[in-house]
């Protein structure tokens, strides 16, 4: 069973299928976009790293993991995705005008024509981007970056890219590289960046000068934002540790401040016993209302003028990691970790549209043995989703931090592992079947005997664990101290009489399913293992340690062989076709190699992913390859295609 998901061969076809007839999948209009080749479709809609409403308030741009999507602020009806980037998009602005769109990947910037959704160009920038906006008359791009040995300001010309000019400034490389946060008044040409010490400075770009330093109280800052006249300034982040009554220390909660740019004085602290971790602030175009996103999905709308708290808006499950207001400042957009996009009446208070998909690391995923239900989790919350609608069915919220080997079980019911516990779920009544001790470990592996009967979990601190289906409470389960790491990997024989464990202790062993005695250990010179998985005949182990090496067992000899994957790159998960013929393999710069299971000879590669691979799966019939990632994209290759 795989370390994150559980993925039946038998099932990678309906997921086809699913991807296109449901309704949460991409509509019609992208089926022309540049999807990587050898793909036949994807699933999700990548994990959302920013948003902006565009000034006059008519689109919606969302930059995630696989790309930007452009949405009409007045239908929610999707127009355009731009993907040119070969990298996750982690910021985009639009020029004054909202004619343009700049991007930023790494150390480069793309411009895009928002009403086409064609690609101007891009620039290729000198040194690493700490920061990049429009100037306020949309005729030059303002970027900060480092030009050894000095930290420069490079000014862009917008219509052609051509560079226009390079100041230096007077940061030295401490301050430029602890500015882990940045947000630029492009009216006034300051930067403000938030450093690790948690002390906000404020640069004149113009000058290439520090101008001003705020100090805030201790705590980790974790956003900036600029109020449209740039005149007043925001953060949010984490509170400080205070000293309780009893005398020990705890941390406070969230908090957010609104500052005096001009002055460089603080007006107003927010926080609250219901205020959690700020993620994101964001200002109304009118500067008179302030947002702001806290860690548990609640969304705090202050008056930052007076320093009144207005009210609280809840709906999301995660962290809140973008905001934006939408120009007639009716309504206002976030974005969150748990997957979705949100529309808010600023009013009433009201969600008024939800966009699903934007998932964050979908790490775990099954599909019901009947076919009609997807179960899907990671390090957002554990959902159930009807195949027929595309609709969510159920959402696990007390499963928010819950390891990603969920799955089905034959029978009806499902596993839902947590941090401590593992519950067993009916699939029809949503009800807990049964709750097994979690041993104070968390369940890093999970697999079940192949009449369904017997669940194996493996967990952080190396113990295997195993529970009988029928039992409803703990008692009788079985504990093994069956390793001194991490259980990363765990499976079935096909005749049910033996458990195979792999861990990052750096071995693989074989276990008596009925009395839980060892069999056989099989190690050597390897890393900590990442995954594991067993030929469907049952002979053959093979296993990945984040190298670019694949190592092979025969069961019955005991004899070892390795392959090497030919690009370098470390793999972390891996899977057998159905005949055994065929290895597929995961790596950690998000490509999918397949190879010859007896040669190693490598046959074929994907790419496409922005993040590591943690999950490869074939179709029964071999001619689909199903491969998840922590950027939150599920691809299907076509793997007869490209042959």
């Amino acid at each position: 069973m795989k370390k994150y998901a559980t993925i039946k061969n038998r099932d990678i076809l309906v997921i086809l299928t699913l991807i296109l007839f449901s309704t949460f999948y991409l509509p019609l209009l992208f089926a022309q976009s540049p999807i990587p080749e050898g793909a036949i479709e994807w699933f999700g809609k990548g994990r959302i790293y920013d948003m902006q409403y565009s000034p006059d308030g008519t689109r919606l741009a969302v930059a995630t993991s696989l790309g930007i999507w452009i949405y009409d602020a007045t239908t929610y009806q999707p127009l355009h995705f731009l993907k040119k980037h070969e990298y996750l998009v982690e910021r985009i602005v639009f020029s004054p005008d909202g004619g343009l769109l700049a991007s930023e990947e790494r150390f480069d910037i793309h411009l895009w024509d928002v009403n086409t959704g064609k690609h101007k160009y891009k620039l290729d920038h000198r040194g690493g981007i700490k920061h990049f906006d429009f100037s306020a008359d949309g005729q030059t791009l303002v970027t900060l970056g480092r030009g050894s040995p000095f930290i420069s300001t490079i000014l862009y010309h917008v219509d052609s890219g051509a560079e226009k000019q390079v100041k230096d400034m007077h940061m030295n490389d401490i301050d430029f590289i602890q500015a882990h946060h940045t947000t630029f008044d492009r009216n006034n040409n300051i930067l403000a960046t938030g450093e690790l010490d948690n002390t906000i400075y404020l640069w004149d770009l113009v000058e290439g000068v520090r101008k001003k330093t705020l100090r805030r109280q201790k705590g980790y800052l974790n956003c900036l934002a600029f109020s449209p006249d740039g005149k007043t300034l925001a953060s949010g982040g984490e509170g400080e540790f205070i000293r309780g009554e009893d005398g020990n220390f705890r941390r406070d909660n969230g908090v957010f401040h609104v500052w005096d740019a001009v002055k460089g004085k603080r007006k107003h602290r927010f926080s609250g016993e219901d205020m959690f971790d700020i993620w994101s602030v964001a200002f109304s175009p009118d500067g008179n209302l302030l947002a702001g996103g806290d860690q548990f999905g609640q969304i705090h709308l202050v008056d930052p003028n007076t320093g009144k708290y207005i009210k609280k808006l809840e709906g999301h499950s995660k962290e809140i990691v973008a905001i934006s207001f939408s120009a007639d400042m009716r309504t206002f957009a976030s974005g969150s970790k748990d997957g979705t996009l949100r529309i808010w009446e600023v009013v009433s208070g009201k969600n008024k549209q939800t966009f699903e998909g934007f998932f964050d690391k979908v790490i775990g995923f099954d599909v019901s043995a009947d076919s009609k239900t997807i179960l899907m989790g990671g390090s957002g919350p554990t959902c159930l989703w009807d195949v027929a609608s595309g609709k969510r069915e159920k959402t696990f919220t007390e499963s928010s931090y819950a390891a990603g080997n969920i799955a089905f079980i034959p029978g009806g019911k499902f596993i839902l592992p947590s941090t401590n516990a593992k519950f067993l779920y009916d699939r029809n009544t949503v009800e807990r079947a049964a709750h097994f001790l979690g041993i104070g470990s968390s369940a890093a592996s999970v697999g079940f005997s192949p009449d369904g009967k017997k669940i194996v979990t493996g967990n952080d601190d190396g113990t295997v664990l195993l529970f009988d289906v029928e039992r409803r409470n703990y008692k009788g389960q079985v504990t093994l101290a069956a390793h001194q790491g991490r259980v990363v990997s765990l499976a079935y024989s096909p005749d049910g009489k033996t458990i195979v464990s792999a861990s990052a202790d750096k071995t693989i062993k074989l276990w008596d399913a009925n009395t839980m005695t060892k069999q056989k250990v099989f190690s050597g010179d390897m890393d900590a293992l990442t995954d594991m998985a067993l030929r469907p005949d049952g002979k053959t182990i093979a296993a990945v340690d984040n190298t670019a090496t694949i190592y092979l067992w025969d069961i019955e000899t005991s004899t070892e062989k390795k392959f090497r994957i030919a690009h370098g790159a470390g793999v972390i998960s891996v899977a057998f076709n159905s005949d055994g013929q065929r290895l597929a393999v995961g790596g950690v710069d998000g490509a999918v190699t397949i190879l010859d299971a007896e040669t190693g000879v490598s046959q074929q590669r994907f790419t496409g992913h922005q993040a590591q691979v943690k999950v490869v799966g074939f179709a029964a019939d071999g001619k689909v390859l199903a491969s998840m990632s922590d950027d939150g994209i599920f691809f299907l290759w076509d793997v007869v295609a490209t042959q």
